[in-house]
């Protein structure tokens, strides 16, 4: 859990971009987008599996 606390003089504009780039260092947000709906293990492993293919074909070229 992400907690802000204010400083001195610290005006809520730089709290919130304090916040968000917090959010973004933990992935908190890609979490989210990747627990939105149920997937099969072996849909994972699929993906997992197809990523891998797509990084190693990267590297060869």
């Amino acid at each position: 859990m992400i907690k802000i606390v204010g400083r001195d003089n610290e005006s809520l504009d730089s709290m919130i971009r304090r916040f968000k780039r917090l959010c973004r260092k933990e992935g908190v947000l890609i979490d989210l987008k990747k627990n939105q709906y149920y997937e099969k293990k072996s849909d994972i492993e699929r993906h997992k599996k197809k990523a891998a293919i797509r990084r190693s074909q990267r590297k060869k070229n």
